[in-house]
């Protein structure tokens, strides 16, 4: 069964994806809860020392939709040292606001001071009253990685390096204490006939159709409640999936949340699931005589075994295993296949082979000279910068200068 409720609270929060995600979490004061992830490949990095940028400026806004009238402005110095803000791991920080009811634009501005570089990051809030007669928070999706101990709440919508399972925790406020139903569906979004609760502007485009759900007994005597939940990951399909949770009083219903993410399902079974043509994708990052001695290898078990020790000599050992490098690269090669295929693979293409090799760029620009068509990707972080030109639909890496 896809879904199990727990009578249980809601855990602490730890950094998770990059990116920025605001939810209505609470009735009362701080109303609102931001969390914010950074990634260090973001700051300066001295090449010298391996010491990143440690003087940060953070401006997060608040903007009412549709009027653009800015309602909230906080800004905060951020002193990160090297240990925190080392390697691959992420900074995480979480904030919390008193918002009005209503549509807002978030802003988050972050500033490196050392290199003056800029970031920005925009998303839409709506903040519900959550001191209303009955009201549910948002549903906060929480994973948890490996041998991290703390749970981790999901930011963003998309997500690609998928955890086993994924916990959601929804509050229970009412002013009228007493005993509720709870009800948590799990749409599929799909072409075609759906059953359950959809908006008006979302079954303009698509439809959803119920995956799973489950039931349960609130106990909101005290005039609140918890309820949460476990949804296994390795039993669903990739797409774009909708949680809602719905509030019945007697048979009335009183009050619903939800929550969207989308499932980009590719990870290790991709991977291992034709061992062969993984090793031949490693051809960015290897010898043709070591690619053809891993693919000699008859014994399948003894040939993960010598895939494994590849990936775990190229990890560094103190900040990532061989499971991060092997879903890096190959979460690359993925993204390449699906957006930069040019009558072959992509991850083969120039632009595949750049972002395989050195991730997304820091910016991305277009420029037209003359009848040619060029692409510009910068890598602020390492200094590094690429241009591509269109020749009759495929994008040819051309030397700078």
């Amino acid at each position: 069964m896809l879904f199990a409720f727990i009578g249980t609270a809601p855990a602490a929060w730890a950094h998770t994806q990059f990116g920025v995600s605001c939810l209505n979490s609470k009735a009362g004061p701080d109303n609102t809860a931001l969390y914010l992830r950074l990634e260090p490949s973001l700051f300066h990095i001295d090449k010298k020392t391996g010491i990143l940028s440690s003087d940060l400026q953070l401006r997060i806004s608040f903007r009412k939709m549709p009027q653009g009238r800015m309602v909230i402005i906080r800004q905060k110095i951020l002193k990160l040292n090297h240990d925190f803000l080392s390697g691959i791991d992420p900074f995480f920080h979480s904030f919390r606001f008193d918002v009005e009811p209503g549509e807002y634009e978030v802003i988050v501005e972050l500033e490196d001071k050392t290199t003056r570089r800029n970031y920005l990051e925009s998303i839409p809030h709506i903040c519900r009253d959550l001191d209303a007669t009955v009201a549910l928070s948002d549903p906060e999706l929480i994973q948890e990685f490996g041998n991290i101990v703390a749970p981790q709440p999901l930011l963003g919508e998309h997500f690609t390096s998928v955890p086993d399972h994924l916990n959601m925790s929804v509050l229970v406020y009412t002013r009228q204490p007493g005993f509720y139903r709870a009800k948590a569906v799990l749409y599929l979004r799909q072409d075609g006939a759906h059953t359950g609760h959809i908006d008006a502007e979302e079954s303009q485009c698509s439809q959803f159709v119920t995956l799973n759900q489950a039931n349960a007994v609130v106990d909101a005597r005290t005039g609140t409640a918890s309820l949460s939940h476990r949804l296994d990951l390795a039993e669903l399909p990739h797409g774009e999936y909708l949680v809602e949770v719905y509030l019945y009083r007697d048979d009335s219903l009183v009050a619903e949340s939800a929550r969207s993410f989308f499932i980009d399902w590719k990870r290790l079974k991709d991977v291992f699931g034709d061992l062969n043509a993984a090793i031949d994708m490693m051809a960015l990052v290897t010898t043709p005589g070591r690619i053809a001695r891993l693919k000699a290898i008859q014994n399948a078990d003894e040939q993960q075994a010598a895939f494994w020790e590849f990936w775990g000599q190229r990890a560094n050992p103190t900040q990532e295993t061989a499971m991060d490098a092997i879903e890096r690269y190959y979460n690359r090669i993925f993204y390449a296949n699906e957006n930069f295929y040019e009558g072959v693979a992509g991850w083969q293409t120039d632009r595949g082979k750049v972002l395989t090799l050195y991730g997304p760029p820091d910016q991305q620009s277009s420029i037209k000279l003359g009848a040619s068509l060029f692409e510009i990707w910068t890598y602020s972080r390492c200094g590094m910068k690429f241009l591509f030109r269109n020749d009759e639909g495929k994008m040819h890496r051309v030397a700078l200068g």
